[in-house]
């Protein structure tokens, strides 16, 4: 007698910021296009950045759905209705926005107990998921939104600066990268 496998269930926890939410809202598409029940967690403001691919997402069948838990918008210092970094109203905002996704454990303890998923996507500046899915016995993943190109060059940047400054340009406006296989200009 055959049984029937059971339903993985992933947690997609993005920053509140474009460039971290479109992407990981793109994985969570490909993992439920292949089968995984996917829950995106966000605040309500974020939510309306991305409610049409959803929609659209669940409409082409996939099993993907929102959860979402209140932005401590206040309480952190923050104008009411700052809940994405994209809508700060200056970059003085940006250690109270840090503060404020920090409180982020609680809710998310509340919801895996909730839910139990099989496993957590988290982005890498919510740190504090860590615990969350420790306190649960949850895999984590964390999520990483910069290219494998870009930090192949911040690493060999780093390098070059550390072991040889400047041994690779003669000019003081190009910056020419000679290690890598290709030369990149």
């Amino acid at each position: 007698m055959g049984s029937e496998a059971k339903q993985l269930h992933v947690f997609f926890f993005p920053l509140m910021a474009h460039g971290h939410t479109i992407p990981m809202i793109d994985i969570a598409r490909l993992f439920a296009a292949r089968g995984t029940k996917c829950t995106i967690i966000t605040t309500p403001l974020n939510v309306t950045d991305f409610k049409d691919t959803i929609d659209r997402a669940k409409e082409s069948g996939l099993d993907i759905g929102v959860e979402i838990f209140p932005f401590p918008c206040v309480e952190a210092g923050l104008p009411e209705g700052c809940e994405n970094l994209n809508s700060l109203p200056s970059p003085d905002f940006t250690m109270p926005f840090i503060n404020a996704i920090q409180r982020f454990q609680e809710p998310l303890e509340r919801l895996i107990e909730k839910h139990r998923p099989d496993c957590v996507v988290a982005d890498m500046f919510l740190i504090s998921t860590a615990d969350a899915t420790k306190k649960y016995g949850v895999p984590r993943l964390v999520f990483h939104g910069t290219s494998t190109f870009s930090l192949c060059l911040l690493y060999v940047g780093e390098n070059l600066l550390y072991y040889a400054p400047g041994a690779n340009s003669t000019s003081d406006s190009e910056v020419i990268v000679s290690c890598l296989i290709s030369r990149v200009k």
